[in-house]
């Protein structure tokens, strides 16, 4: 009985073995994801777009993991491309510990290949729908070249909508996001999000596309993620974007601030844009390099003929712009162009800066 016993513990033994050396997720050392499978099906999206908030601390690492379930199910001869949104100028250390998964997973042989998605990202705004057409066709282009079979993309969440955008003031103009000029059965887009109490991250597909995503991949926690310098890039030609979203104006002006305070902290994002923008003009010059390298935003520097001491009235005049344009819409009853208007939610999707002002003034975080 004992060697009966003891012929089927082996026997088990041994069959769980070889299914670890034959199953390549476990050969990869794939991390669990819940509800991977929703994407493995042979009738499964063949770009998969991940748009994260903000910065964070968990969502490089389960994107990580995602890859490797996804590259688990793909051959040599049909590898998964992993485009990355790699900014010259800073990244953190979530982003750094990613990008070395990713390689380790490469170096063990996981059929992945790498790419960026700088190549072809928009970098003019005058005609947006245009530039987001060429950056859906670059990266097509790129998944071709190396003959994948799916492509899992890293975002911003702004840039990985799958709904056109609507312009609420004369300073913006609609357009339809890459996401839109992407073959459209072949497209699933995920926003990261914080749900309690999970154990991995977790795969859930919505009934119907809601703000912009057909689903969400669920983590546990979302902390913001602090930059570390990038020594790959020359000193001073990081720059940010010295435009307002919408969302930012909206989360501003609903912060129950007074007005003088709205205006004041929204203006000093914007001058501190141009000011980082300058100064990385200037660099770019004194390196004689083209700064529109190095530029981590797909919206052009309306300000960069200014002088720098005009650059505080013409951040507040702007912004007095975008609230009076803001305000009207309000007024007149027009739909916002995103769908929620849980404080929460938006508050992940805000810079961090914008966000530590506003509570640090009000003296708590706002509902």
């Amino acid at each position: 009985m004992r060697l009966g016993i003891g012929l089927t513990l082996l026997a088990v033994g041994l069959f769980t073995g070889c299914a670890d050396k034959t199953d390549p997720a476990a050969r990869l050392g794939c991390g669990p994801v819940n509800g991977v499978g929703q994407l493995a099906s042979e009738k499964s999206a063949t770009y998969v777009l991940i748009g994260e908030p903000v910065e964070t601390v968990e969502a490089p690492a389960a994107f990580a993991e995602l890859a490797c379930h996804l590259a688990a199910r793909q051959t040599r001869d049909k590898p998964l491309w992993v485009g990355l949104s790699e900014y010259a100028g800073g990244t953190t250390e979530a982003e750094r510990k990613m990008s070395e998964r990713l390689d380790d997973l490469v170096h063990r042989g996981a059929p992945i290949v790498i790419g960026s998605l700088i190549e072809g990202h928009p970098t003019s705004a005058r005609d947006r729908n245009a530039t987001e057409l060429y950056w859906a066709e670059t990266i097509m282009a790129n998944v071709k070249s190396v003959g994948a079979e799916r492509a899992l993309l890293l975002l911003p969440r702004v840039e990985g909508l799958a709904e056109p955008v609507y312009a609420v003031s004369e300073r913006y103009a609609d357009y339809d996001p890459m996401a839109l000029s992407l073959p459209a059965s072949e497209v699933l887009n995920l926003e990261i999000a914080q749900t309690q109490n999970l154990d991995a991250p977790t795969i859930r597909i919505y009934r119907a596309p809601t703000d912009g995503y057909m689903g969400q991949l669920s983590l546990g926690a979302l902390t913001p993620a602090k930059a570390i310098a990038d020594t790959t890039a020359p000193d001073g030609l990081y720059s940010r974007s010295p435009e307002l979203t919408q969302e930012m104006i909206y989360y501003v002006a609903r912060s129950g601030l007074p007005r003088d305070r709205q205006i004041g902290i929204l203006a000093g994002h914007v001058e501190a844009g141009m000011k980082a923008n300058r100064k990385a003009r200037i660099e770019a010059r004194r390196l004689s390099v083209n700064a529109s390298d190095f530029r981590p935003v797909d919206i052009p520097d309306p300000f960069a003929e200014a002088p720098v001491t005009e650059y505080g009235a013409m951040a507040r005049a702007t912004v007095l712009k975008d609230l009076e344009a803001f305000e009207k819409r309000q007024e007149e009853g027009l739909p916002l162009p995103w769908a929620t208007t849980d404080r929460s939610v938006l508050r992940q999707r805000m810079p961090r800066s914008l966000v530590d002002q506003v509570e640090k003034e009000l003296g708590y975080v706002p509902n």
